[in-house]
């Protein structure tokens, strides 16, 4: 095709409508849109924020509890009766795996009363690492921060948190605000507060990093939230335990904040939360993700929409062509089916020629064979009369043999139109032609109720008597009586027809075999024959569109199984 024709024959990108249409109404939605959205972001934001608060909020106390609950094992384990040597608390303590399993708690200890000014110094601390070991002998009811959260967990029995303390760092651990969790140990199981003052002989204690129980609570959330845990119910930088983040770099720009309060331990405790940069971002963008999305969908519909209707005249010519090229080729294929039809009567002529010719010097052969052994009977001794007769079984054994070969070329070309064949009426005709055979073997045949399939009616006779014939001819040398049963059972589309026999049967590794031309798995002094019956039977049930192939072992029968087209039911 020349320039010219190419520009008469392909319109220019901006004279297409359609595409500026598609276009304009893109637009248009999205305006809709952004008018639908924009009542909506600030409520779904603020949602959205509030959730994520509370899911915030909730894991931290969910973590801190779950800490708190370490120290009521350790209670068990002083009350349990036993006495408590430092090797078995230290043991003890180890086996909390404290870094992995509850991060957070730093260290465990124990205080007990001492003399009667009730003082309760510190006695054990595991681990014990660097100032650690200066705790044991402190006085903790000498610590205001302490004392108090000594005096509630003694009156309710149940952990206390005490308020905001420094915990000093160690190694590669740097100081870091926490606090200490308190649990009583009492003699017996006081049940009044009156009882339980009493009765109160120690403490069993954790001192908790607030950064490393935060942090491991909430180990991936920075990028949606912001927030800060502090002591107490003032949000205050004196009483702060944990912040995220520095002041002023959070992402809550535009004063969105949401204050939770929490009792934990009964200490009360407040999260101060505000937007990450994700969130913020989302928040401050909302309206003009909306916009821009849909103005690129637009963009890109309207493309798409350009590139189909550029390319429509194209496809059409590419449709011409590709037409044309089909309409070639089919008319190549039915030359090439004309020249196979020819090709294959030629070949059917030739068959017939060669079988003519080849059977006349046959026909010749055997009669002046005959001839010789009736003229001179006298004079031919043992060894001539056998040869003789090796030669005429040769010729018979030939000419059987062409007809074979005649009869396989016949199954493809003058094979019957397909139509539905009665089974029942075939295997009769079958069983009449084999009469002689099953009277002198005595043999008996069973026989289910046979169906209606498709195939040709004198080819399927053929089949079946081939198969009841060999049946009865491997069966009656094999057993005292020949036992031949014909089933039928139908799979979808197909019936399966077994012929089943109690004969020498066939070893797995000739399955294949036998359907091949001319292979004989015995010599023709044990069983007659020229090895063509089954690959004719093979040949006539392909023909028909159907299967065929057997199940057998040595000595133990067969069944060679015959698929077919099952025929329309009758109306």
């Amino acid at each position: 095709m020349t320039d010219s024709a190419t520009a008469t024959t392909h319109r220019r990108w901006w004279s297409y409508p359609l595409p500026w249409a598609v276009l304009a109404a893109g637009l248009g939605v999205t305006l809709l849109a952004r008018s639908l959205v924009a009542g909506k972001t600030g409520e779904i934001a603020a949602d959205r924020f509030g959730r994520l608060s509370e899911q915030v909020a909730a894991q931290i106390e969910a973590r801190a509890r779950a800490n708190l609950q370490v120290l009521r094992g350790a209670q068990g384990f002083w009350q349990s009766g036993a006495p408590v040597t430092p090797a078995a608390w230290r043991q003890y303590v180890a086996a909390l795996a404290l870094a992995d399993d509850y991060p957070g708690i730093l260290a465990l200890g124990h205080g007990a009363l001492a003399g009667a000014a009730r003082a309760a110094p510190v006695l054990l601390v595991e681990p014990l690492r660097g100032h650690d070991a200066r705790v044991v002998g402190q006085e903790l009811l000498a610590l205001p921060v302490a004392r108090e959260a000594l005096e509630r967990a003694r009156d309710t029995n149940a952990p206390a948190v005490s308020a905001r303390l420094q915990l000093p760092g160690h190694g590669e651990q740097p100081a870091q605000p926490g606090f200490l969790a308190v649990l009583p140990l009492y003699e017996g199981t006081p049940q009044t507060v009156e009882e339980r003052r009493a009765q109160l002989r120690g403490f069993v204690f954790g001192a908790i990093g607030a950064h490393d129980l935060v942090r491991h609570a909430l180990p991936s959330v920075g990028l949606y939230l912001q927030y800060a845990l502090y002591d107490g119910a003032a949000a205050t930088e004196e009483h702060l335990l944990f912040r995220s983040e520095e002041p002023g770099h959070a992402g809550g720009r535009g004063g969105r904040q949401r204050t939770v309060a929490q009792v934990v331990g009964g200490r009360p405790w407040t999260v101060v939360l505000q937007p990450g940069p994700l969130l913020a971002f989302a928040d401050r963008n909302a309206l003009r993700l909306v916009v821009l999305s849909g103005v690129l969908i637009s963009l890109l519909l309207s493309a798409l929409t350009l590139a189909l209707a550029s390319t429509r005249q194209r496809a059409d010519q590419l449709a011409q062509r590709m037409t044309a090229d089909l309409q070639a080729r089919e008319r190549e294929v039915e030359r090439i089916a004309a020249q196979l039809r020819q090709s294959n009567e030629d070949l059917q002529q030739f068959a017939y020629a060669a079988s003519h010719d080849l059977k006349e010097p046959l026909r010749s052969i055997a009669s002046s064979l005959g001839l010789l052994a009736r003229r001179f009977p006298p004079g031919l001794d043992a060894s001539a009369r056998e040869l003789l007769d090796y030669a005429n079984d040769g010729a018979q054994r030939l000419s059987e043999l062409i007809d074979n070969l005649l009869d396989y070329a016949r199954a493809q070309s003058e094979a019957g139109p397909v139509t539905p064949v009665d089974l029942e009426e075939a295997v009769d005709t079958a069983l009449r032609d084999l009469g002689a055979l099953i009277t002198d073997s005595r043999a008996e045949i069973v026989r289910e109720p046979l169906p209606r399939v498709l195939g040709d009616r004198a080819q399927l006779i053929r089949v079946m008597q081939n198969l009841l014939d060999n049946a009865i001819k491997y069966s009656r040398q094999h057993a005292p009586v020949p036992r031949v049963r014909l089933t039928a059972r139908r799979e979808g589309a197909e019936w399966i027809v077994g012929v089943t026999d109690n004969g020498i049967g066939i070893a797995p590794e000739h399955h294949d075999k036998i359907f091949m031309m001319f292979k004989r798995l015995h010599t023709r002094q044990e069983y007659e024959g020229n090895g063509m019956g089954l690959a004719l039977c093979k040949r006539i049930v392909q023909r028909l569109g159907g299967r065929m192939w057997l199940e057998s072992q040595r000595g133990a029968g067969a069944t060679f199984y015959v698929a077919l087209p099952a025929a329309p039911a009758q109306s």
